[in-house]
């Protein structure tokens, strides 16, 4: 998925926090407009809302928001206001907008910048940043029609998106079929790739919403961009797609894929060595397609050139690092290295996020300690995470329970199992594990027909009964493969894919969380 929840516990913490290429989401304030105002030949009342306007300026010029603010409130309420024109009132209501976001006024400044793009609707920055207001505001659907907006007026400006905002948007919540379609369709048209590094898990959901509307040609175009062996595994496990099986059918094998996704990524890493994104796009392809040694020799290069270039280096997206590091200790454990790969689990852990604390590799690092047999430790990691996503508590209560089995803390274990049955719409697979964990096989049985019969669940249902590669198991738990074997063994389990899919032979890995 776009924010490597494929791959990794990715964890979308406290207050979105989102940035492009051309606009931030909480970003610099503009200061000294250029207005082009015609003072020398104002005269009157309208000259002194040209002085109030400098005023506010550099009130902003020195820092001083809440005064930049207070006079630019008076000013965009002045009935002089309208005789400025569009691109000034834009500029103008813009600014006060921006100053109210960073004063954590979001619905003024929302209520700023819709002004603005009335006013003056052809700054791609306001429209961007509308939309992002809208999401923290919780108005899904109008931040999802603002995005699908913006993709359409400014098509060029696809690749500059960040990831983050759009992985919200489509995929958190609920926003309505049609909005959600609007965005897809918008992205798809204008060649979303960002920046090459593939975004195929999207298109799936985006060739189903139109196979529901009976837009099979439309379905059929979307498939055969495709070429995501995850993507490809999964649409072959859904009786969903069995419409568009010729256009499968001349889409290459998840094997094959896979080996492709490796050559691509790797001719793109070598023209582009200083995108950290590449190197670890690289080197997770490389462990779904089980080239473990290669994954290893790229992360730990990638990782000395950054170290050798120093935090003043001239990487791109250099946050991603962790990334590489959390690639880098799947190799490791994959090889048998428990102690090293915890070490790179531990030392990503200490790195930022997103401009925020390390969520993801902190929980990563302790859902692996739990599993090779360390459930102290992995606790003492676990435990001063806060501030993730309902994913995030999910992740970090199946650890307190894995680690509530090991220390034979039996009230504890029924309580974490209890927290993640209550929530288990955050994530229904966590569910499931658990369960097989405590060796409740008919209550986890339940759980996945339940996430089968629901289409909102049932991809990443199908995907937990498919057959991958795996690596050798981790030291806690053994019974945990005997377990989930005798799950999809069970008739009435078998029965339930059957009515919605297939279980498959895919020989590659699904590379995800600590593998």
């Amino acid at each position: 998925m776009l924010d490597r929840c494929a791959r990794t516990i990715a964890v979308v913490v406290g207050s979105l926090v989102f940035s492009c290429a051309f606009a931030a989401s909480r970003p610099a304030v503009p200061v000294s407009p250029p207005l082009g105002l015609p003072q020398a030949q104002a005269r009157g009342p309208l000259a002194e809302l040209y002085s109030r306007i400098e005023r506010a300026v550099a009130s902003a010029d020195r820092g001083d928001a809440a005064a930049a603010r207070r006079e630019l409130d008076a000013i965009v309420a002045d009935p002089l206001f309208p005789t400025l024109s569009a691109q000034q009132q834009r500029e103008l209501l813009s600014t006060n907008a921006v100053l109210a976001w960073k004063g954590e006024d979001t619905a003024r400044a929302a209520e700023l910048m819709r002004a603005a793009t009335v006013a003056y609707g052809n700054d791609p920055d306001d429209w961007y940043r509308l939309a992002i207001l809208e999401l923290q505001l919780g108005q899904r659907s109008r931040a999802t029609r603002q995005m699908a907006a913006f993709v359409r007026r400014w098509p060029e400006l696809v690749n500059n998106l960040d990831r983050l905002v759009l992985s919200d948007l489509l995929f958190q919540g609920e926003p309505r079929d049609e909005d959600l379609i609007a965005l897809m369709d918008a992205l798809f048209d204008a060649h979303w790739t960002d920046n090459d590094r593939g975004v195929d898990e999207v298109w799936p959901e985006l060739a189903l919403l139109h196979l529901g509307r009976g837009g099979r040609e439309r379905a059929e175009a979307v498939v055969a961009t495709i070429k995501s062996p995850m993507a490809l595994a999964s649409m072959r496990s859904d009786l969903r797609f069995d419409p568009l099986h010729d256009a499968l059918a001349r889409l290459p094998s998840v094997e094959a894929a896979a080996t492709g996704e490796v050559e691509r990524l790797r001719a793109l890493h070598a023209k582009f060595p200083k995108r950290v994104d590449l190197a670890a796009d690289l080197g997770t392809a490389l462990l779904v397609a089980g080239r473990d040694t290669e994954s290893l020799a790229v992360s730990e290069a990638a990782l000395a050139a950054i170290e050798a270039a120093g935090e003043a280096g001239s990487f791109e997206s250099f946050e991603d690092r962790i990334w590489v590091m959390n690639n880098k200790a799947i190799a490791l454990r994959r090889a048998g290295r428990f102690d090293e790969a915890a070490t790179q689990f531990e030392l990503a852990g200490e790195l930022d996020e997103n401009g925020g604390d390390n969520v993801s590799q902190r929980l990563n690092l302790g859902t692996f300690l739990c599993r090779i047999g360390r459930p102290t430790d992995a606790l003492r990691v676990i435990e001063p995470v806060g501030h993730m996503s309902g994913y995030g508590r999910m992740v970090q209560t199946a650890v307190r329970h894995c680690a509530a089995l090991q220390l034979r803390d039996t009230a504890g274990a029924a309580k974490a199992l209890a927290y993640l049955y209550d929530h288990r719409a955050d994530a229904r697979g966590i569910v499931v594990d658990e369960l097989l964990r405590a060796g409740d096989v008919d209550r986890a049985a339940a759980e996945l027909i339940r996430s089968l019969d629901d289409p909102r669940s049932r991809a990443q249902a199908l995907e937990s009964v498919q057959q991958f590669r795996a690596p050798l198991p981790l030291p806690a738990f053994p019974q945990m493969d005997a377990n989930r074997a005798k799950l999809v063994a069970r008739a009435d389990v078998q029965a339930a894919v059957g009515r919605v899919g297939r279980a498959l032979r895919h020989e590659i890995f699904n590379v995800s969380g600590v593998d």
